[in-house]
């Protein structure tokens, strides 16, 4: 996902954020643990960290029908060790791949989590655990947070805050490179995310505005025809289930499992 255009697209809004910026309000900088970063490439555009304080408040705030409704999906079915070591269409590699679904298996791990779904969590934090190396080639930021996120699984408390710093430290490394891994792991990340949104309100404009520009940095690359192509087009379903009125899960999650099962080395 390397491209002069988007890295001085990059350098261009982190410059204008560093001058413009405001220092954030004090429960946001408090609720974010004091890690709300002034420097901010263009996918979240949030500067000030309210966008993720919204999403992390999501997690807290799951309504009991919206709770049992998460339960009753228990965990998606994961893909095995096969992919591990086969090359992606698109000019993406097998530690790309890993790291999209890694992205999502976090995000579904969170929103079961809250929906004291433990075993699910369980299962997915054991699938985490398992991908650990593979995903070493990622900043030192997302590897701790996701080894920490590992540790929290197998207690099942995987909470929306950790999601939301992991959302903001992928989201820097698309700046610092590799460009492509962090992307893609945005990309796993917004639509496990995705959940969450599903079947609450709370957070879904936000997630819906992030979408827009996560679907500009996927198709700016998707010259190659491949990989990229194929997960905008995941998340524009997304994206567009999200924006009616009531959302259908079905929706969400086929199309959540469709990303899982991309394989490598197949074009779309």
């Amino acid at each position: 996902m390397t491209s002069a255009k988007t890295s001085i697209l990059f350098a261009a809004l982190s410059l204008i954020a560093v001058k413009a910026m405001a220092r954030p309000p004090a429960d946001d900088a408090e609720l974010l643990g004091a890690r709300v970063v002034h420097v901010q490439p263009m996918l979240l555009g949030d500067l000030d960290g309210r966008g993720m304080r919204r999403l992390a408040i999501a997690y807290g705030a799951l309504p009991d029908a919206a709770a049992k409704a998460v339960r009753a999906l228990g965990s998606p079915t994961l893909p095995g060790d096969a992919a591990l070591g086969f090359s992606f269409a698109g000019n993406a590699d097998a530690g790309d791949l890993i790291a999209l679904q890694a992205g999502y298996v976090i995000g579904r791990m969170a929103t079961h989590a809250a929906a004291g779904d433990v075993a699910s969590v369980r299962a997915m934090g054991r699938w985490l655990a398992a991908r650990s190396d593979a995903l070493a080639f990622l900043s030192e930021p997302v590897t701790a947070g996701v080894a920490a996120l590992v540790q929290r699984a197998e207690a099942g408390q995987v909470d929306g805050l950790s999601v939301a710093r992991l959302f903001q430290d992928a989201e820097l490394g698309i700046a610092a490179g590799p460009e492509r891994g962090h992307g893609y792991l945005a990309a796993g990340l917004w639509t496990g995310t995705a959940l969450i949104a599903g079947v609450t309100e709370s957070g879904r404009a936000y997630l819906l505005q992030v979408g827009v520009q996560l679907i500009a940095l996927l198709e700016e690359d998707a010259a190659f025809e491949g990989s990229d192509r194929h997960i905008a087009g995941i998340v524009r379903t997304i994206h567009a289930e999200l924006s009616k009125d009531a959302p259908s899960l079905g929706v969400v999650t086929d199309a959540g499992r469709a990303l899982l099962a991309i394989e490598p080395g197949v074009a779309p």
